[in-house]
């Protein structure tokens, strides 16, 4: 089931991003949701978040995050060379970000157990 939801999401944001966002993705990414498992601690990352130009650029979407889950996302930006576009705490606890092929993928994050 939540396979499902998440394979939903997935496809829906792929299907909107063109009509919401003004300016085409660059050639050769497209848009992925990543959720971290249910039962993964992110409390360890809090003291890794730092406010950056996102937060200061929209400190209301920013002000409300958990900041174990902004830490986790943050830490996995910098090891992984990729920015989210958006951080997800409330009703899922991850992130979006345009995919593109030259961007490892989070293997080590996977393999921590922290990723669905």
């Amino acid at each position: 089931m939540r396979r499902a939801l998440l394979s939903l999401i997935t496809i829906s944001a792929a299907l909107l991003l063109p009509i919401a966002g003004s300016s085409q993705p660059p050639a050769g990414t497209f848009p992925v949701i990543v959720v971290f498992r249910e039962d993964a601690s992110l409390q360890q990352h809090r003291g890794l978040y730092q406010a950056d130009d996102r937060a200061r650029a929209n400190p209301e979407a920013w002000g409300y995050l958990d900041r174990g889950v902004a830490g986790a996302v943050q830490h996995i930006e910098a090891r992984h060379g990729f920015r989210a576009e958006h951080v997800y705490s409330a009703s899922i606890r991850g992130f979006s970000l345009m995919f593109a092929p030259v961007i490892s993928t989070p293997s080590s994050a996977s393999a921590a157990g922290i990723f669905t």
